[in-house]
């Protein structure tokens, strides 16, 4: 029972690790909100479906996944960067977009994916192979964007996100490291869609639904425990994944019904926002409390009258 828990709990949380990382990038990083990663995501989700359907590989669908994700997002953040949309408003239009898109990439509302070829190839079945699997497809991509992140390109964008005007003194064309980003984003959110399809056997056009939010749930449950750095931020998307998809699957096991669960997922960001604010004003007081040990007033030195003599003629 425990295991079988625990399994659930981890083919569900390495996809949507791909979805909170490109969250966290596009939200933490550049400091942007794109609101079309919930349609990106189901995007990803219906071509890894149709290129496996038709006969592919399903690596050739990750990939095409991912740079259907990167195309999407390059749409709507050409709109605000070219035609001055503001960024919401041009990922909301993306989005609306894009639902009717994914009909035709899937062909109806639901495509049925069992028996077609996986990345689990004939591991399909054993849950142990496929979270190894996924797993290593996680690191890999976690180690991959953190040495991004730490290149020349990577620290401008990382600049940039932290302010704008700044970076484009210091002559960082601030437009590419924005659109560069978010292409990364939604390219991983695209990834995460194909393999949360391919683990469950199948694609739908609403499995998209709240990818913002649930992103954002994963990334304010791990600044719990990560908070600082790119490395902390993405142990910290790993784990608030996992914290994210156990509270899913226990309460499902708990009896509770499946439409439900997008009421769960907000509760479960507003608990998250509680805690973050509520551990943020710790840290604050324990830094305030440091300074105040460290930063001790200073006793004055005492001097006799003989002493202050003996200084003032010699």
């Amino acid at each position: 029972m425990a295991i079988d828990i625990t399994t659930n709990i981890f083919l569900s949380a390495l996809p949507v690790f791909f979805l909170a990382t490109g969250v966290w990038l596009m939200l933490r990083v550049l400091g942007e909100f794109d609101l079309a990663v919930d349609a990106l995501f189901t995007t990803g989700a219906g071509v890894a479906a149709l290129i496996t359907l038709h006969g592919g590989s399903p690596w050739v669908g990750l990939l095409a996944a991912a740079l259907c994700g990167a195309a999407g997002s390059a749409i709507a953040i050409g709109l605000h960067l070219w035609l001055r949309i503001p960024v919401l408003l041009a990922t909301l239009i993306t989005l609306t977009s894009l639902y009717s898109v994914n009909l035709h990439i899937l062909g109806g509302s639901t495509v049925n994916l069992l028996g077609a070829p996986s990345i689990f190839g004939s591991l399909t079945g054993s849950d142990i192979a496929e979270i190894a699997i996924l797993a290593g497809l996680s690191i890999v991509v976690g180690c991959l964007l953190f040495f991004f992140l730490h290149t020349r390109f990577g620290l401008a964008m990382r600049a940039a996100g932290k302010n704008t005007r700044m970076s484009r003194s210091f002559g960082v064309n601030t437009r590419w490291t924005l659109l560069i980003g978010a292409m990364i984003s939604e390219a991983l959110a695209a990834c995460g869609g194909a393999l949360q399809a391919q683990v469950q056997g199948y694609a739908d056009v609403n499995m998209g639904v709240g990818s913002l939010i649930i992103g954002a749930s994963a990334i304010l449950l791990g600044e719990l425990f990560f908070h600082r750095g790119v490395l902390g931020g993405l142990l910290g998307t790993l784990i608030g994944s996992v914290l994210y998809e156990t509270v899913l699957v226990l309460a499902l096991r708990s009896g509770l019904p499946a439409q439900d669960l997008k009421l769960v997922t907000g509760v479960i960001l507003v608990v998250a926002i509680l805690l973050s604010s509520g551990v943020s004003r710790l840290r604050q007081a324990g830094r305030r409390l440091s300074r105040a040990v460290v930063s001790r007033p200073q006793v004055p030195e005492v001097v006799s009258p003989a002493e202050e003599g003996m200084r003032e003629h010699g």
